[in-house]
């Protein structure tokens, strides 16, 4: 039976078909910027970082010299800017070096550790397993123009993670020259009877954060010199590099140990096999010590975080935004952790935490 346009039981389906299309529509646009505007708030999160950081050190300075804080913020840059400066006029020509030799180092380790596995069953099937996989990448390899337009692409994404540095940088500075203005802007957006308690509860999240840039400062540099006098010890090369890789990777908590272990095992399995494993204990042991008895001691007197919700967060933002949000895992659990506290147990909820009584026994005591 033919159904006529005019008919009103059709119009109903069409529209309701419109609707759902529509809807489908909207959803799939939220969840797009939704994507985006997370991106945004990770750059913008990391400035903050960064303007914590300036004003952290320079809040240390003005507190023994009689500079003003413009004046305290502006010696903090500039110091900066001259040890990072000084570090690469002495590091660079050394650090080049070894990492050109690590870049040639690397794939001979990675040969050898494939003669080694093909020794074993399990590591033959391994290795199989690979080699077919790179086979069939091979069939789906692009044409010259596409791989043209690929490395282009590179460039563009290199130039592209450039700009989002320098806006960082940009913002973070301009936030610590006037954090006030940025703050007094925020609190504007909060109904005025609770502008008050808004203003504490961002203060807190200002010091935790730096709590947590200090503790996880030190515990770069605790592992960074571990891994050096470690590997010094072995006897194995490209030292300063392998103990930088080890420095830098300690800031992004359970995952960056891994990442930072892997070229050293392959760099020490072109001298041995029994160097390979030495170096792995290495790393073992180092995280062992780190995790265990360094950051426990700095976070009696820092902030301390859950591993399994800090891991938790990094899956998750893992997922949503890739690599930056894992880099960023730790700080945000810890100014999550806050606000959640904050906002929502104690305003919400009305639950009270032990510190919470005793700020407000204090305060009766004081008025009274």
């Amino acid at each position: 039976m033919n159904v006529s346009p005019s008919d009103p039981g059709a119009r109903h389906s069409f529209g309701e078909f419109a609707k759902r299309v529509a809807l489908v529509a909207a959803v799939g646009m939220a969840l797009l910027l939704l994507t985006m505007a997370t991106q945004v708030f990770l750059v913008v999160f990391t400035a903050i970082l960064v303007a914590v950081l300036v004003r952290s050190l320079s809040g240390w300075l003005t507190g023994r010299t009689p500079l003003s804080e413009r004046w305290a913020v502006a010696v903090v840059l500039l110091g900066m800017v001259a040890l990072l400066a000084g570090l690469i006029a002495l590091t660079a020509p050394s650090l080049t070096a070894q990492v050109e030799e690590m870049r040639k180092t690397i794939p001979t380790s990675v040969e050898r550790l494939q003669k080694q596995m093909e020794r074993y069953e399990w590591g033959r099937a391994t290795v199989d397993t690979a080699e077919n996989a790179a086979e069939n990448a091979d069939e789906y390899l692009p044409e010259p123009e596409s791989l043209a337009r690929r490395v282009a692409g590179i460039f563009s994404t290199t130039f592209g993670a450039l700009g989002a540095v320098l806006v960082v940088l940009f913002l973070g500075i301009c936030m610590a020259i006037e954090p006030r203005t940025y703050r007094d802007g925020l609190l504007r957006l909060v109904p005025t009877p609770r502008r008050a308690r808004a203003g504490k509860v961002i203060e807190e999240v200002r010091a935790v954060l730096a709590r947590w840039l200090l503790s996880i400062s030190m515990s770069m540099t605790v592992v960074g010199l571990l891994t050096g006098i470690g590997l010094w010890l072995l006897g194995i090369p490209m030292v300063f590099a392998l103990a930088l890789l080890a420095f830098v990777f300690a800031f992004i908590p359970n995952i960056g140990p891994i990442i930072a272990a892997a070229p050293a095992v392959l760099v020490a399995l072109t001298i041995s096999p029994t160097k390979a494993l030495h170096v792995a204990l290495l790393y073992i042991g180092i995280q062992t010590v780190e995790s265990y008895f360094v950051t426990p001691l700095i976070e009696r007197k820092t902030v301390s975080l859950p591993p399994a919700l800090t891991v938790a967060v990094q899956l998750v933002l893992g997922l949503l935004t890739g690599l930056l949000g894992v880099i960023l895992a730790a700080p945000l659990t810890a100014a999550g952790m806050v606000l959640v506290r904050r906002i929502y147990v104690e305003d919400a909820l009305g639950d009270r935490f032990p510190d919470q009584e005793r700020d407000e026994a204090k305060a009766k005591s004081s008025d009274s």
